[in-house]
């Protein structure tokens, strides 16, 4: 089964790997404003204390990030991301919330700003406000809709590794079919390759584009891995072999089994699944076959003999006639 992480998980790491490109994204006209040579201190510590229930809910991703301006001012940025998010009632004052903990625990200027991944355009808190008597309190927030985006929006910074999560992300709502968004994510990978990125950057954001939207099918994950090692000029890719044995030895440690007894099962629960194993074979013979490659290429790619090729190309033959 293709591999799954929590999206808090991604968002939050994509958010520290990518600041300074996230504020390019959504503050342009104010980057100069800041000295970004001075570093990114995230303050994830003094925001589990101030906030210790939100470290419970897989839907939010938070990033409390202190920078400093060209003049050596220093200014905190709260980033708050809705993972999983859906309608609530309490989500504006919850924002103020975190708002007035930071600010009368520290005093220091804060900006927030939300960004909302769930799937309602009509959705889209920016305030929130009190009355009472004649006390008003009106607090107002920058929000980010990801729904309400179009392709284009991201085609205005298409070099920004930020920008391209973010059209990763935007595309969950379109609903591709795995060749689809196969094709979707080598051209996201491709882009950010040719951007001249540093090369921890840029394997930040292709962690991001490979677990943010998952295949439905295994098969397609290693078809994806196989074409960025290709892209990328690696002369000797991952076989499938070792693929399907990682895989496995990963959802059996996740099952609760003893570390001891996962390298001796695994070998047993492959040959179980030998047919699963063969379907695979006979897919990756055929696609590579079609794009030109010779039987001894894909004996090495797929670690099988040339023998094993032959007799899987003849098989699809007979298959056809």
């Amino acid at each position: 089964m293709p591999r799954k992480i929590r999206k808090d998980i991604l968002w939050k790491g994509i958010l520290e790997d990518c600041f300074e490109d996230f504020f390019a994204f959504f503050y342009p006209d104010a980057v100069d404003y800041f000295d970004f040579s001075r570093g990114v201190a995230f303050l994830d510590k003094e925001l589990e204390a101030l906030f210790p229930e939100a470290q419970e809910k897989d839907r939010i991703a938070d990033k409390l990030a202190k920078v400093f301006t060209a003049d050596g001012h220093e200014e905190w940025v709260l980033i708050h991301v809705e993972v999983q998010g859906y309608k609530d009632e309490d989500f504006s004052k919850r924002m103020f919330t975190y708002f007035y903990r930071i600010y009368d625990r520290y005093q220091v200027p804060v900006h927030a700003i939300a960004i909302l991944t769930d799937g309602q355009k009509s959705y889209h808190p920016r305030a929130f406000e009190y009355h009472f008597l004649k006390t008003h309190l009106q607090y107002e927030f920058d929000t980010f809709k990801l729904k309400n985006c179009t392709a284009a929006d991201f085609q205005k910074t298409p070099d920004n590794p930020f920008s391209i999560a973010l059209e990763l992300a935007w595309e969950s709502f379109q609903k591709r079919p795995d060749q689809e968004l196969l094709e979707l994510k080598l051209t996201l990978i491709k882009r950010l390759l040719k951007a001249g990125h540093n090369r921890q950057k840029v394997s930040r954001v292709m962690d991001f584009i490979k677990f943010y939207l998952s295949f439905e099918h295994m098969e397609t994950e290693l078809q994806l891995d196989y074409l960025i090692d290709l892209v990328e000029g690696k002369k000797e890719p991952f076989g499938i072999r070792e693929r399907i044995l990682t895989e496995l030895a990963r959802q059996y440690k996740e099952e609760g089994l003893q570390e001891g007894r996962v390298e001796g099962r695994v070998e047993g629960r492959v040959e179980g699944r030998e047919e699963e194993r063969e379907e695979l074979q006979k897919t990756f013979v055929q696609k590579l076959h079609a794009k030109g490659y010779t039987i001894e290429e894909i004996a090495d790619f797929l670690e099988i003999t040339p023998e094993k090729v032959k007799a899987i190309l003849r098989s699809l033959d007979q298959t056809k006639g």
